[in-house]
């Protein structure tokens, strides 16, 4: 009796590493494919969406972009450098440890670096990706926009859209910060619980 059921646990565990592992090569697999998106040159889009990522300080006025936010607003630069008539979404509510929403914040680094306020848009509700596409979109439609965030993050970012009904051209922001790997692994999991529960 023992030897049988030592043998089923044995199996048990085996059957979960193989799923588990399985798991982990096809959500890596997904992730990867979308690491160096770039826009289709042949499309023409009006709009470039960035999405929010967390900020650092302790008040409004000395609120900055974290190194992941940065990435992201440096790659929407160079993006308006070469399309310079095109209108930016700034993503991104305040967190409970956040001094100022991430909209706001993004769009004052972006003033500072010489994007005309005029051509940028503030969605400063969202908390999660999904919220930042769904609002985003209710403010500008956002079907072959181009979006910008961190590699890691963007085949998630795209499969959202798809599911809200419009395509996303993206354009990944290189991560090179001491948090890459950590931000790798927390994607995987969300990888996987979105494809698990649909949205989040």
């Amino acid at each position: 009796m023992k030897k049988r059921i030592k043998k089923t646990v044995i199996n048990l565990v085996a059957i979960i590493f193989v799923v588990a592992t399985g798991y982990g090569l096809v959500v890596t697999a997904m992730i990867l494919k979308e690491f160096k998106s770039s826009p289709n040159p042949e499309i023409t889009s009006d709009t470039l969406i960035v999405l929010g990522a967390q900020v650092q300080g302790k008040t409004k006025e000395t609120a900055i972009p974290s190194k992941s936010l940065q990435e992201r607003l440096d790659k929407a630069i160079q993006y308006f450098t070469n399309h310079p008539e095109i209108t930016i979404i700034v993503s991104g509510g305040q967190g409970t440890d956040e001094a100022d929403s991430e909209a706001n914040v993004m769009a004052k680094y972006l003033i500072k670096n010489g994007i005309p306020e005029a051509q940028i848009i503030r969605e400063n509700k969202s908390t999660s990706t999904l919220e930042n596409l769904k609002f985003s979109n209710e403010l500008v439609p956002l079907n072959n926009a181009v979006v910008v965030t961190n590699d890691y993050h963007m085949s998630r970012t795209k499969s959202i859209a798809k599911r809200l009904g419009f395509h996303l051209e993206g354009s990944s922001a290189t991560t090179d910060n001491s948090s890459k790997y950590h931000s790798y692994l927390r994607e995987i999991l969300a990888m996987g619980y979105h494809l698990l529960f649909v949205w989040k």
